[in-house]
């Protein structure tokens, strides 16, 4: 028997190896089941493994994890017959789809690809393994945890699992920060909203802890440029008379995200001229660092965040 599990849902994943395991280990044995990286393997012993009978039990079940870091296991263990000795599961988070070696992948019936929950079935998972732990969330709060965790059910299940020990019976958004450090897009819409309430050190002191933490400047740039571009959309829309959602749905956006900047441009009597200026600031980082000052990212980021708190 030959599986291949492929796809970014871990938490899919693993809840799916588990009981693979879990049935396996009561038919055959404690040490009928090992795990090993792809890197740790050469074609020519994994050839051999497949084969070759296990050496604390007759039938093993052989998980190899990480395949996309050699391609060349997939190929060798789809040439190799079943064998009566051995069941493997090739475990991948990420392949390139476009090659005619996924589309042979895709074809083999032990196949399986574990995607993302879309977002109405991961507020029903969370909602169901939220009272299961005794837990319940306001709907805010449930956004907030999807767009804190980038939608992550392996991240989530962790965070559901540390908010039971708190022992409350209604989660509330600060109880979420007492587990989750802030996502990259959560930390670049404080730096934008900081910069537009003018407040300079707040944003500087930010930038210093991300560049002391070694984040990705690049990542925070990207993130800004789109976090301008949803408070233009945003903006433009409400003007219009068009609800968050609406908008979300319209331009493409996270419906949080949509109420977020909705607040903010509210607060702030954002109007036209003032998100052109935002919006020609952030295009000015984005083109100096392209092209004049490729090696100083933050300094960049601090002064393109200085124009935008003189809008």
């Amino acid at each position: 028997m030959l599986k291949i599990f492929y796809g970014p849902n871990i938490f899919s994943k693993n809840l799916e190896l588990a009981k693979l395991k879990g049935d396996f280990i009561s038919k055959n044995g404690e040490y009928s089941v090992r795990e090993i990286s792809a890197d740790e393997l050469d074609l020519k012993s994994f050839s051999e493994n497949l084969v070759a009978s296990g050496l604390f039990a007759t039938k093993e079940l052989l998980i190899i994890k990480r395949v996309e870091e050699k391609l060349d296991l997939i190929t060798v263990a789809l040439q190799n017959p079943n064998s009566q000795f051995k069941e493997v599961v090739l475990v991948a988070s990420s392949l390139d789809k476009r090659t005619s070696e996924f589309k042979q992948i895709q074809k083999h019936p032990g196949f399986i690809e574990f995607n993302d929950l879309p977002e109405a079935k991961l507020k029903a998972w969370i909602s169901a393994s939220s009272k299961k732990l005794g837990l319940s969330f306001s709907n805010q709060v449930t956004q907030e945890l999807i767009a804190r965790t980038n939608s992550n059910q392996q991240e989530i299940w962790i965070c559901l699992n540390q908010l039971a020990l708190l022992q409350k019976n209604e989660i509330s958004s600060p109880d979420l920060e007492t587990f989750l450090s802030p996502s990259s897009s959560e930390t670049a819409f404080a730096l934008l909203e900081d910069a537009l309430k003018k407040d300079v050190k707040s944003f500087q002191k930010t930038l210093k802890q991300l560049e002391l933490f070694r984040e990705d400047p690049y990542q925070i740039i990207g993130l800004l440029c789109s976090q301008g571009y949803s408070l233009s959309a945003v903006s433009f829309g409400t003007s219009l008379g068009k609800s968050p959602q609406t908008i979300a749905s319209e331009v493409g956006i996270h419906p949080f995200v949509a109420a977020q900047q909705t607040r903010l441009a509210r607060s702030l009597s954002l109007n036209k001229r003032k998100i052109s200026q935002i919006i020609e600031s952030l295009r000015w980082l984005d083109i100096s660092l392209k092209t004049v000052n490729k090696t100083e990212p933050w300094p960049m980021i601090d002064a393109a965040l200085l124009r935008i708190s003189m809008v």
